[in-house]
């Protein structure tokens, strides 16, 4: 079922956006093993150190791109730098809750909460930034993703799954 919306959402792509398709693809395999490590980590450890040292280590990483963005266009601009300023404090926050999220839950369970970014997304580049409505075959797609997020928490498939012949993944 989301795997249907996820393909109705998506729809039929130009080249460009097939290489964006890669890469969030990408993205989302490698997000989905930080994320692991980060809940094996926020089962013993404060979330602000998780962050702190998932932050940490991306800056480094992060150095010497912005180094050359920096040498060959100049410093930023007030109005990017502002922009760059509330990315940090929200991803930050974002962090910092999805981290404890994953202290108190199941990382099956916290990540079908995390598809609400998606939604969040449409909704405020369109009601906030005056980017065009999602289409309808996106709208109907991403319904369906949320409608299998939905189904896969229901309580009875959490008691089939936990039955005797149900080994945990952790």
């Amino acid at each position: 079922l989301g795997l249907v919306g996820t393909a109705l959402a998506l729809g039929p792509s130009g080249a460009g956006e097939r290489l964006g398709l890669s890469l969030a693809l990408a993205s989302g395999a490698l997000s989905a093993l930080a994320l692991l490590y980060v809940r094996k980590l926020a089962s013993t450890e404060d979330p602000a150190s998780v962050v702190l040292f998932f932050m940490g280590f991306a800056a480094l990483v992060c150095a010497p791109w912005v180094c050359v963005r920096l040498y060959s266009r100049g410093m930023w601009s007030l109005r990017e730098f502002g922009l760059l300023a509330a990315i940090g404090v929200l991803g930050t926050g974002g962090q910092l809750l999805m981290t404890k999220a994953y202290r108190h839950g199941t990382a099956a369970t916290v990540s079908i909460g995390g598809l609400s970014q998606v939604a969040f997304v449409a909704v405020i580049s369109f009601a906030l930034l005056g980017a065009a409505p999602p289409s309808w075959g996106a709208s109907a797609g991403g319904l369906l993703v949320l409608a299998a997020g939905i189904f896969a928490l229901q309580p009875w498939r959490r008691a089939v799954a936990s039955g005797p012949a149900a080994t945990p993944v952790e």
